[in-house]
């Protein structure tokens, strides 16, 4: 067991509600009180995209798989749209800094 942080990704102003890491380890989704969810590149502890302007605190994000994504979209009444940069979808309910210790 891990008794020391490894890593710290610094960009949410509030408490971070949930952390997820992306089936393959490469990203990691986070949400906050300050109603923004950021995901992260594990690897640097870039922020690689923040959505924000949420009306509430995000109280929580999971991965979708890209098979699972078009079901999520019209069970929400989106349209069904593939993001290619990330090869799966965060799916949100609605850190000061995220540390992995």
């Amino acid at each position: 067991m891990c008794r020391y942080c490894v890593k710290t990704f610094v960009g949410h102003h509030e408490w971070v509600r949930m952390v997820r890491v992306s089936a393959d380890g490469s990203l990691i989704a986070s949400c906050s009180n300050d109603q923004t969810v950021r995901v992260w590149v594990v690897a640097t502890g870039e922020c690689k995209a923040e959505l924000r302007e949420h009306e509430h605190v995000i109280e929580c994000v999971t991965w979708v798989s890209d098979a699972a994504a078009g079901f999520v979209n019209e069970a929400a009444g989106n349209e069904v749209r593939r993001q290619t940069a990330t090869k799966a979808t965060v799916f949100m309910c609605h850190f000061y800094h995220a540390t992995l210790c």
